[in-house]
């Protein structure tokens, strides 16, 4: 009933490694929903986040993330993209409007 492993003199619960691995990754797998999420309103904050949140938990768990950090990647590389391509879109338009009155 009594189990050994968490008791402790100075009162802190031990945490083993696995453990502490598990919390990074939940971490930065939380990290890459709030970038998701982010997306919308900022998508260069977004896409940072996703892009962070795929490094990192690649960097924690390597085979273990693969496919979270293929589909962050590629999040984080479209609404770059977009982004891109809407500011060059409104940048277009406001020259051609220009032209059209002169």
């Amino acid at each position: 009933m009594y189990d050994k492993e968490f008791d402790s003199i100075d009162g802190k619960v031990p945490m083993n490694p696995i453990s502490i691995i598990g919390l990074k990754t939940l971490g930065f797998s939380v990290l890459g929903m709030l970038g998701a999420f982010f997306i919308r309103t900022r998508k260069l904050f977004g896409s940072l986040m996703l892009l962070a949140a795929a490094i990192g938990g690649y960097m924690i768990i390597s085979t273990l993330y693969i496919v979270p950090c293929i589909f962050f990647l590629l999040s984080c590389c479209r609404a770059i993209y977009q982004s891109r391509a809407e500011t060059k879109e409104s940048s277009g338009d406001t020259c051609q409007k220009t032209k059209d009155v002169v």
